[in-house]
């Protein structure tokens, strides 16, 4: 992960995070590392198929990220690295059904003034498909809750702190 951007796993309905240990493997801090996956936990759940979800997207500005049928973008920005996407999304794909989603959002000046777009868009998700966003501990709470995850993150936390943001 980028120290520009916040990140964030959404999960269909029915469909929760799985954390697991990777054996051996430490970060630079000395924490273990863990792999996420997705868990069907309600089959009789709402499926989100991704023919609709992908149109969702588009009818929001967002595009294909060149030849990719799982990521899409939506505007861009200058950075110190370049030119970088605003926000990504990755599809998590199983067959035509979406199990979860993964989000990227640029961090930059712009920021604060993104916040409540960036806000509608999770809260859309979840109202529209019945997404759930992961929060710090794993555990997926309402979309509604996506500042708060948001305002945890620690990247956001350093820009916050680094440019005096006031959120």
């Amino acid at each position: 992960m980028a120290y520009n951007q916040a990140s964030f796993f959404l999960f269909a309905p029915g469909v929760g995070p799985i954390m697991e240990t990777v054996e051996g493997a430490v970060t630079s801090s000395g924490d273990s590392v863990s792999t996420l996956s997705f868990s069907s936990s309600d089959s009789a759940a709402p499926q989100v198929f991704t023919t609709a979800l992908r149109q969702w997207f588009m009818d929001r500005g967002f595009a294909r990220k060149g030849d990719s049928e799982k990521q899409m973008f939506r505007g861009t920005q200058p950075t110190p690295f370049g030119m970088e996407d605003e926000i990504v999304v990755w599809l998590s794909l199983d067959e035509d059904q979406v199990t979860g989603l993964y989000m990227r959002f640029l961090l930059t000046k712009q920021t604060p003034e993104q916040i409540p777009e960036w806000t509608n868009l999770i809260l859309a998700l979840g109202h529209d498909f019945g997404f759930q966003i992961m929060g710090a501990n794993h555990e997926l709470l309402p979309c509604s809750d996506f500042l708060g995850v948001l305002v945890q993150n620690y990247n956001f936390l350093d820009f916050k702190k680094a440019k005096g943001w006031v959120i």
